[in-house]
Formats: structure tokens, C-alpha cells, sequence
């Protein structure tokens, strides 16, 4: 995976981190130059139309804040060119991931180099796997998740998704895995989603514990206001 990230594009001048309070006016340019990103399959964009300086105020607050979520930007110097979040799954032991490229920034390899770096990150916070659910009909997604060589675990129709204007309906699941799982999984020839579902199994019946996410302090002792309920330290990381 790193190697088609690296053959992609010369990634010196970016920057993947966590996102800020101090990076509010950078995040609120890239949301007013990315309309159509933010409302075509995502729900993100929906009023922001509407929206005035308090309003987005609001909703940069509201992500930093959100206990169960992490934010990260893309940067391109100081210009936010993706930004991506990582949540709590569908089920136990794994983060979804949300994420958004900027206008005139498509087509130039930001959606494999931020989609790599956030799957890594949600792995390295103690995860199990990083979950992404893309509509079938968002092509550059879906080419992003499969050109990293995720894995398809299912498919599904859902008419009132209420994912972005251009939802068709009809989604498809992905999974990247933590490295361990796959080598256990091909040791016992299995899959890596068959230990998952033992691991949910062993959940359902008490044997296994749900993890839950803690107070750490920072590595380096930098104060982040809002995001500090992590699996572990979270720290500012430049690209290699």
C-alpha cells in the first residue's frame, strides 16, 4: 500500500494532523470552496448554504468536541486540501471513516494519501479494522477504497439514507484490517471478517469486552483542548 501512495505524487509539502482550534478559518475556506463535495454523498454540506460566521463556529466546535470522534486535516502547506474524520463503526472494535476532498484538489492522488494515513491512524489507535460505507454511485470513492486494497464485505439498498443529494440508495461496505488479523486469519485459513465475527460472537455472550476509549496525555506534552479521549497519543504528523 505505501508503495502506490509514494508513486502517486511527490507528497513533501503535506502535512497530515489532527485538526485544531487554531485551524478554523482554513476549515470554514475549504467548506465554502467545496459545495458540491460536501453535499453530493455526504450530508455535511446540507444548510451550509444558510450558514453565517456563528454557524460555522458552531460545527467546528461540535467536531472538536464530539467525545467518540477524532478530526484530521490534509495540508498542502498551510491549505486544508482533505479533511477526514474516524468514528465509532457499526460494530465493536473498529472506526468508520468520513472523509472529503477539496475542490480543485481532485484528481492529483489527496484521496489515496489522506484515505492511507487515516486507516493507518485508526489502526495504530488500537482498532481492529477501519470501516468505510460509499455509495455505489461515487465512483472516485470506491476507487480510492479498492486502489488501497480494501475488502468488500457486503452490499446493501437503503432508500431514505439521507447521505447527500446524489444518494442512489445503494451502498457498499469496506474493510482495511489491522496487519495482525490478516496474518492470524491466513494462518487458521480464514478470512480476517471470520475472526471478527468470532471476536463479536465472544462479545455478545460477555466472554470478550467492548474496548472503551480513555484519557491519555499527549507524547510530547502538547495540550489539544477538546480531543484527548484517544486509545493513545495522537500527535501532529508531518509526511514522509
Amino acid at each position: 500500500m505505501n508503495e502506490k501512495i509514494e508513486k502517486t505524487r511527490n507528497y513533501e509539502n503535506l502535512t497530515f494532523r489532527m485538526m485544531s482550534y487554531i485551524d478554523f478559518d482554513e476549515f470554514q475556506r475549504a467548506c465554502l470552496a467545496s459545495p458540491e463535495e460536501l453535499t453530493a454523498f455526504l450530508s455535511k454540506g446540507e444548510f451550509m448554504e444558510y450558514y453565517n460566521l456563528v454557524d460555522y463556529i458552531n460545527l467546528f466546535n461540535a467536531i472538536l468536541k464530539e467525545r467518540d470522534t477524532n478530526a484530521y486535516g490534509l495540508f498542502e502547506g498551510s491549505t486544508l486540501v482533505g479533511f477526514g474524520t474516524t468514528s465509532p463503526a457499526n460494530k465493536s472494535y473498529g472506526q468508520q471513516i468520513v472523509y472529503w476532498i477539496r475542490k480543485g484538489f481532485h484528481g492529483k492522488g489527496f484521496g489515496v494519501f489522506l484515505m492511507h494515513r487515516l486507516i493507518c491512524r485508526t489502526i495504530e489507535n488500537g482498532n481492529s479494522f477501519a470501516e468505510l460505507i460509499i455509495d455505489q454511485e461515487n465512483i472516485p470513492s470506491i476507487k480510492v477504497a479498492e486502489s488501497l486494497g480494501l475488502t468488500k464485505i457486503k452490499e446493501w439498498e437503503r432508500s431514505e439514507s439521507g447521505q447527500g443529494k446524489r444518494n442512489s440508495g445503494k451502498f457498499s461496505m469496506y474493510y482495511a484490517f489491522d496487519h495482525r488479523i490478516e496474518v492470524m486469519a491466513e494462518e487458521k485459513k480464514l478470512q480476517p471478517i471470520d475472526l471478527l465475527d468470532y471476536l463479536w460472537f465472544l462479545e455478545s455472550i460477555g466472554v470478550a469486552e467492548t474496548p472503551k476509549m480513555e484519557i491519555r496525555r499527549s507524547k510530547f506534552g502538547k495540550t489539544r483542548l477538546s480531543q484527548n479521549l484517544r486509545f493513545f497519543s495522537d500527535e501532529s504528523e508531518p509526511s514522509k
